[in-house]
């Protein structure tokens, strides 16, 4: 992005700047939620021993206390932007702003990628629109995870690497190199980028010699992972220095999953990534119906074969399949090798399929992919639709994300932290946002490992992803409990079970529901 050309990107991506500001501004208190603990944690880290980023120990996949390192894929990266946060104190509306500015370069980067790839201006600023009102996008952005962080260093990997393409000038490699590391840091799977990149460089009729032409400038893609892996080693936990990044997924990959995940992958273009939907409307005349016979038996085997997986996500994940295939056969028999090269980014989070679970987050890094393609052909009353469904669930998944967050943050600023401050000791069972809250509020985390409460300490148990730890306790006496069961929106459980953050938990991004939100008691150790 030349300052010669920022005035166009800007005039290209400022309604999605303003859509995006307009989304995500009543949210700007909003509290951790889920993994947010762990990055925070790291950066907490990061203060103490800035060389060795994920050295510290939590309870957190296990009722053990363990490695970070081996238990999560973070990275240098995902820890130092959120330092500013620490240093405000734990500051929510710090995080926020952190990952709104991120993602701002992010669709401004998106823009630039969409000019340079031949798109007009008007299709550049759909696929700003369209990625603003992604409702995975805005889930994600929402939080303090390193999901929009791993997107907009992709895009702007990518636009860099086509000017490199286009000027051969070194500086252009090698930011295009380093923008590709820091993306491949934030989340481990995009080193498939680099191959995805490769489809980029390839110009069939650059030369006498296009095959020469092309190895000679992969040169940044190759760089970029050996980069990575001089971070990684370099930055290893001395205490556990096989681990890295890619440890947490080799430790809890499952093949168990991998059906479900399939299907989930499938979903997601349809339910939290405007897509599926929008292409196969405006491509419903050229669509190839004949794939439907063996796609259809192969889906609804996986779907039958997974009894973890709904029955209603068959015809979903269906319409997923044709019209990946459709952009596949479209573009290589019209040798329009930029959907192609579109179309190989999407294709990135199929690694993650053998992994525990496969929530949408993990494909949010290719969310701007999946804006181009639908920009370079959508029109301006789909698009209206489009953009509206998306400003929608967004929405709803953002507020009911709130919804649950704020009650972990309220439970530890009422049943923990008074305590704390009346010279009880208090421990704390439970995991996700509320481990961020009951920790600040001075409680001590309950695990398998020692040491463990004594008689008359106090524990105050969370609902929310319980382990085992609580079978330290032999006896203890109910203080007090509250639950939240006030109808409204869900992303876990709820009618027809929602699992925005693990589809684990259910196929959808978010449902209604009557059921418990979360629940706490406060425990006396006898």
């Amino acid at each position: 992005m030349t300052l010669g050309r920022a005035p166009g990107i800007m005039q290209c991506s400022g309604p999605a700047l303003v859509l995006a500001a307009l989304l995500l501004a009543p949210f700007h208190n909003k509290a951790f939620t889920v993994d947010d603990p762990t990055f925070l944690t790291g950066a907490t880290h990061m203060l103490v021993d800035p060389l060795h980023p994920s050295a510290f120990e939590m309870v957190w996949n296990d009722p053990y206390r363990m490695r970070a390192s081996e238990m999560f894929s973070n990275s240098p990266v995902a820890y130092c932007l959120l330092v500013p946060t620490i240093l405000a104190g734990g500051a929510e509306w710090v995080a926020h702003l952190t990952q709104f500015l991120i993602f701002a370069v992010g669709i401004c980067g998106a823009a630039s990628l969409s000019l340079r790839l031949g798109f007009t201006n008007l299709q550049a600023r759909y696929t700003t629109l369209l990625l603003a009102a992604t409702p995975a996008v805005l889930g994600m952005a929402g939080t303090a995870m390193p999901d929009i962080p791993a997107m907009t260093f992709a895009v702007v990997s990518m636009d860099r690497l086509l000017a490199f393409k286009l000027s051969r000038r070194w500086t252009q490699g090698l930011a295009a190199s380093l923008f590709l590391l820091i993306g491949m840091l934030c989340r481990g799977h995009l080193i498939l980028l680099a191959g995805v990149g490769a489809i980029a460089l390839w110009n069939h009729d650059e030369s006498s010699k296009p095959l020469t032409a092309w190895l000679h400038s992969l040169w940044p893609l190759a760089l970029a992972p050996i980069l990575m892996f001089v971070v990684l080693w370099s930055t290893r936990d001395p205490l556990a220095e096989s681990a890295g990044m890619f440890s947490a997924p080799l430790n809890y990959s499952v093949l168990d999953a991998a059906a479900r995940n399939l299907i989930a992958y499938l979903t997601h273009w349809v339910l939290v990534i405007p897509l599926a939907i929008p292409w196969l409307i405006l491509r419903f005349r050229h669509l190839p119906f004949r794939l439907l016979w063996p796609l259809v038996p192969i889906i609804v085997g996986l779907v039958l074969a997974e009894h973890s997986v709904s029955r209603w996500t068959a015809p979903i994940a269906v319409l997923a399949a044709i019209a990946l295939a459709d952009i596949l056969l479209d573009g290589w028999q019209r040798r329009d090798f930029t959907q192609l090269f579109l179309l190989s980014w999407l294709l990135i989070p199929v690694v993650v399929v053998p992994y525990v679970h496969l929530p949408s987050k993990y494909l949010v890094a290719c969310a701007p992919a999946a804006a181009m393609l639908v920009a370079s052909r959508i029109t301006r009353q789909l698009l209206g639709v489009t953009l509206a469904a998306g400003v929608l669930l967004g929405i709803l998944i953002l507020s009911a994300d709130a919804k649950l967050a704020g009650l972990w943050r309220q439970g530890a600023a009422q049943m923990i932290a008074p305590r704390v401050q009346a010279g009880e000791t208090v421990w704390f069972a439970g995991s996700w946002g509320f481990y961020w809250y009951a920790e600040k509020a001075g409680a001590k985390v309950l695990s398998l490992t020692a040491p463990y409460p004594k008689p008359g300490d106090i524990v105050v148990v969370n609902s929310s992803w319980l382990r085992d730890e609580t079978s330290v306790i032999q006896r203890h006496t109910v203080l007090e409990s509250s639950e939240d069961a006030s109808p409204g929106g869900r992303i876990f459980g709820g009618f027809g079970r929602a699992g925005f953050y693990s589809n684990g938990y259910g196929s959808l991004p978010w449902t209604i529901g009557r059921d418990a939100i979360t629940r706490f008691e406060v425990w006396r150790v006898d």
